[in-house]
């Protein structure tokens, strides 16, 4: 089980939103944080 983790660095970014935010960060402002890829398109 050495394979390399693909998400390591998204992991990391998360986690440190979360923790800059000192916990209060849930998933959709975390989301949010990360701009306008991530929202919903109205297609």
């Amino acid at each position: 089980m050495n394979r390399p983790e693909p998400d390591k660095a998204l992991k990391e970014t998360i986690k440190a939103i979360y923790d800059e935010h000192e916990g209060r960060y849930g998933y959709r402002r975390i989301r949010n944080e990360f701009g306008e890829p991530w929202s919903k398109s109205e297609s």
